[in-house]
């Protein structure tokens, strides 16, 4: 299973002309996350930045790629655990057109926000995604706390997730951190 995966996950990064990269996403933990806006599937903006002070778990998906599909009801059911503690679940389809994403949400609607990436400017170019799935967790200061490349069961995650919750901002929510800001994207 792990070889069938790890072969799928290469085609996908193949197939768009780059090398398999999650080491470069890897790097990125510890850093402030790139921000960015993205039209919902309903066609409403979400900016990354609006979020700061929540802990926002980023995932990035295809609706032809069978681990991220799977991974999907796992990752719904901890956003409806943790929602009303502060957790955003931003889910990023890298579609080239939002029917394929319609029609999964058709089969399988999920609680959380998808968001759409056809360009994708911001998978690719802000985030160094060229397999997937890949997440993303984001503290409540913007900063890249953990990187998870392949599906993931979320249940099992959800002691890293109580964890980010309970720790205060480093700063009041919708103030800037001179700090992290000056970091280059």
């Amino acid at each position: 299973m792990i070889v069938i995966l790890a072969l799928l996950m290469m085609h996908s990064a193949i197939a768009w002309g780059q090398p398999p990269a999650p080491w470069l996403s890897e790097g990125m933990v510890g850093s402030h996350a790139p921000d960015f806006s993205l039209k919902t599937i309903k066609g409403d903006t979400v900016s990354l930045s609006a979020l700061r002070g929540k802990v926002v778990m980023l995932n990035f998906w295809f609706t032809w790629c069978s681990p991220c599909i799977e991974e999907l009801p796992s990752m719904n059911l901890l956003y409806n655990k943790f929602k009303a503690n502060g957790l955003v679940v931003l889910a990023v389809a890298m579609d080239d057109s939002p029917q394929p994403v319609e029609d999964v949400l058709r089969k399988t609607p999920f609680d959380f926000t998808i968001l759409l990436d056809a360009d994708r400017k911001v998978s690719r170019g802000k985030y160094n995604v060229y397999a997937q799935p890949m997440t993303f967790l984001i503290d409540k200061n913007g900063t890249i706390a953990k990187f998870y490349f392949g599906p993931v069961n979320w249940s099992t995650e959800e002691g890293e997730i109580k964890k980010l919750l309970t720790v205060e901002p480093s700063y009041p929510a919708g103030t800037t951190n001179s700090k992290t800001d000056k970091i280059q994207h």
